[in-house]
C-alpha cells in the first residue's frame, strides 16, 4: 500500500500524511481503525505505516526535504 502510494505521487515522493491520505482514499474498508493504546490516539493501520517507512529497507527520507518518503531504487533498475 505505500509502495502504491509513493508510486501514484509526483516524483514518487510523499509525506506521511501524503502517505496515509491516499491510503485511506482507496483503501478505507480494508484498513484497521481500532485506536492504539499509546497517548496519540491513532488508528493501527497509521501506526504500522509509520513503523514500515522509518524501518523498511524498501523507504528512504528525502536527503533534502525533511518529512518526505520515497522509494530505494530497487539494483534492477
Amino acid at each position: 500500500m505505500i509502495s502504491h502510494a509513493l508510486r501514484s505521487m509526483p516524483r514518487g515522493e510523499g509525506t506521511f500524511k501524503d502517505i496515509c491520505e491516499y491510503i485511506e482514499a482507496q483503501y478505507e474498508s480494508q484498513l484497521n481503525w481500532k485506536l492504539e493504546s499509546d497517548q496519540r490516539k491513532s488508528p493501527v493501520w497509521k501506526s504500522s505505516v509509520r513503523k514500515i517507512l522509518f524501518s523498511n529497507s524498501r523507504f528512504k527520507r528525502h536527503a533534502i526535504i525533511k518529512g518526505v518518503f520515497c522509494l530505494v531504487p530497487s539494483a534492477a533498475a
